[in-house]
């Protein structure tokens, strides 16, 4: 009887990884397969990833009101236990937190994800990891940099409140204030994406347009982020203009590594060690893993991508589900097969509504399959 390990991510506006999982598991259980399941809820930075890990490891999560994207007061949560602190960007600064006509990236800002940090940090938190996936914000870090206390300037003063349409007129910064609050504290950035800060495929060309940039404004926010970067690395010597993930976040991941030092991890690399995925695998025969969709970038730092990668060098028979599949990807590296769980054209509203009935339908299906070959 075949062990099957279930770890998929969640399905964006649809389903949560743990309620995908179930679905899955559901359908294998009403297939001819016999079968044990295993389930494991993933995530690679991206919303969902507080959820996820507070459960693997008993999280305490502690809720405070902070500025919003557009500085509308929120109710937000981080996790801790001991002296870390999980913190999601996307809890105080995210996009499901405006509805698509306020979308604004020249105000929005992550000054209450910097709340949320600050707050921890006199808490006692001492190792702060930061998911940042699902941002609203294309600002370069300045809102959670100034909740830390750096101090911008431009030629004739300080700049409060600092927002995206001040990036051509930072002149220099100070940070003695963050350098005092941040004494013996490890800040990581975790992050599914490898983009640059600048560029065609930098923050603001390729993630500007889901946060409500328009053609016109992608280049003058590139060209802002492009100073920005530049100030930093004649201040604090760090060259982050091309840096591999800068750009994620509306550039968060770079200047939190620029300014502070914050070092950039893979998301799901992280999240997998927490979940104690690698002794779950040792036992597995079958690994089913799902996202919302599937295609070449996958493969790199998506949390479904790391688990097949981690499973075919085991030597287990991996299968890939997701709501949806690129027409040009044949195949993919480290998956068996992959198998797409919307069978008709659908509008998304009909298609998020039956996602749960899709895994299942599909799963027992493969449950079907496999029972033949076994």
């Amino acid at each position: 009887m075949p062990n099957v390990l279930i770890c998929p991510n969640a399905f964006k506006s649809s389903l949560s990884a743990e309620a995908v999982a179930k679905a899955i598991a559901a359908g294998l259980e009403q297939s001819r397969l016999s079968c044990t399941c295993t389930t494991l809820a993933i995530a690679d930075g991206g919303d969902g990833t507080l959820k996820v890990v507070a459960e693997y490891l008993g999280l305490q999560l502690r809720t405070l009101e902070v500025n919003g994207p557009l500085g509308k007061h929120v109710q937000a949560s981080y996790g801790v236990k001991g002296d870390m602190a999980l913190i999601e960007l996307a809890e105080a600064s995210g996009l499901h937190l405006l509805d698509e006509n306020e979308l604004d990236p020249w105000a929005a800002t992550t000054l209450g994800t910097g709340q949320l940090i600050a707050d921890a940090i006199d808490k006692g938190a001492r190792k702060i990891y930061l998911t940042v996936g699902g941002s609203a914000t294309v600002d370069g870090a300045l809102g959670i940099l100034d909740a830390l206390g750096v101090v911008f300037y431009h030629e004739l003063g300080s700049i409060q409140q600092p927002v995206p349409s001040d990036f051509g007129r930072i002149h220099r910064l100070d940070m003695r204030e963050a350098a005092d609050l941040l004494e013996g504290v490890a800040l990581y950035v975790l992050s599914d994406v490898t983009n640059p800060l600048i560029g065609e495929k930098g923050a603001a060309a390729v993630f500007g347009p889901q946060k409500g940039a328009k053609p016109e404004d992608i280049e003058v926010l590139d060209a802002g982020l492009h100073h920005l970067a530049d100030v930093i690395e004649k201040h604090n010597g760090v060259h982050i203009h091309d840096l591999s993930g800068a750009g994620a976040a509306g550039g968060v991941a770079g200047v939190l590594h620029g300014v502070l030092r914050a070092e950039l991890i893979n998301g799901a690399e992280q999240v997998l060690k927490w979940s104690g995925f690698r002794e779950l695998l040792a036992d597995a025969d079958i690994v089913i893993t799902a996202e919302g969709h599937m295609d070449e970038q996958t493969a790199f730092g998506k949390g479904p991508g790391m688990v097949a990668g981690l499973a075919k060098e085991a030597g287990k028979v991996v299968i890939g589900m997701a709501g949806g599949v690129s027409k040009d990807l044949t195949e993919l590296e480290g998956f068996d097969a992959i198998f797409p769980v919307v069978h008709a054209p659908v509008s998304h509203f009909d298609a998020y509504a039956a996602t749960a009935d899709n895994l299942s339908r599909t799963a027992r299906q493969i449950g079907n399959l496999l029972a033949k070959k076994s």
